[in-house]
């Protein structure tokens, strides 16, 4: 860009954003999912419980960061984003507003991390079912997932299982 006056440095750097956004943009609507979800599971839970986790690791294919602001599933009252952690020997839990997968990047959603919170189920959990959840982005995109119930030491039925989401 030697040559190139501030103005005009200016105009390329605005121009190659834009392109960036049309190129994640074409890449979404031409079936390629910008953000996934790999291997979302729920641990199975009594009839009884009415606040269960789900975890799963989110990995972001574009060049720019998604944001994640909040989830719904058609099984649950509400869904929330929390972090759990240790500190002076206590475990925590407290709810984030959102979450940010960096560009290419990945975010795992685990026991004792960030998890989903489901909370006032409205269905009984069965072993191998499938509870499904769309997390919901800052640009109105959506990600559809379809979490397995399983055993917390990860036995279940059948095995192999890996479900994925996708926004488009």
């Amino acid at each position: 860009m030697n040559g190139l006056g501030p103005r005009h440095r200016r105009s390329l750097a605005i121009g190659g954003a834009f392109v960036g956004a049309v190129l994640c943009a074409a890449l979404a609507s031409a079936g390629e999912p910008v953000l996934t979800a790999e291997d979302a599971w729920v641990p199975w839970a009594p009839p009884a419980v009415k606040v269960h986790a789900a975890y799963m690791t989110v990995v972001n294919r574009s060049g720019v960061d998604q944001v994640i602001v909040g989830a719904d599933s058609p099984d649950y009252e509400r869904i929330e984003l929390h972090q759990s952690s240790v500190k002076d020997g206590l475990s925590q839990m407290r709810a984030v507003e959102e979450v940010t997968v960096p560009p290419y990047g990945r975010v795992a959603f685990e026991p004792a991390g960030l998890h989903l919170m489901l909370i006032g189920a409205k269905r009984t959990s069965v072993v191998d079912g499938h509870i499904p959840i769309v997390l919901r982005l800052r640009g109105g995109e959506q990600v559809t997932v379809a979490a397995v119930i399983r055993r917390r030491d990860g036995g279940s039925q059948s095995s192999g299982h890996h479900h994925h989401g996708a926004a488009r």
